[in-house]
């Protein structure tokens, strides 16, 4: 089984052979297949991450959320922790120290975010056990261990491997979407 150093090293790779226009098309696929999903329809509300360009776009998902009356909550780093802040279309974002979009706004009180009904997060790697990689920092683990929800990994399929090597603090999810499949 290859390290999580080497195995974050070979997924990059796979992504970065993606062309901008696969990484569009393969979002699509993906988002119309998390959208119709029963755990996205019955939620009331929802944590979702704001995506890089690496990513499967996430702004559909959010986009219906908002729309069917939803509360979107989205992730902002404070220090060491992992915050979620309530959002409303026209919030303004700021860039993190990783690249990443988050939200000005106030963050919301700690029970109200862990009281979410649906956790759509990233992931680096998969596997069909549901374990994922995330970049090392831990952020979500952190997030996910104390989160009573549904937990939802959001990726492309070229994501998946055999085996993702574990540690007792990783946290499973219940659910990995991709353009192919929802499993």
């Amino acid at each position: 089984m290859p390290t999580k150093s080497e195995l974050r090293k070979r997924v990059k790779a796979y992504l970065s052979a993606l062309t901008a226009e696969e990484k569009r098309e393969m979002s699509v696929k993906a988002s119309i297949g998390c959208i119709f999903q029963p755990f996205f329809e019955g939620a009331r509300s929802l944590f979702i991450f704001c995506s890089t360009a690496e990513e499967p776009s996430t702004r559909p998902l959010i986009t219906a959320a908002l729309q069917n009356g939803k509360k979107v909550y989205l992730p902002r780093i404070e220090g060491e922790m992992m915050v979620c802040v309530p959002y409303r279309e026209g919030d303004d974002f700021a860039l993190n120290e990783y690249g990443i979009m988050e939200p000005t706004a106030e963050a919301a009180p700690c029970s109200e975010a862990l009281s979410v009904d649906i956790a759509i997060v990233p992931l680096l790697a998969f596997d069909k056990d549901k374990h994922r990689l995330g970049r090392g920092k831990g952020y979500y683990d952190r997030f996910l261990s104390a989160f009573k929800g549904v937990k939802v990994g959001y990726a492309f399929s070229v994501q998946e491997c055999d085996d993702v090597p574990t540690e007792a603090h990783d946290v499973a999810l219940d659910y990995i979407v991709t353009e192919k499949d929802v499993f």
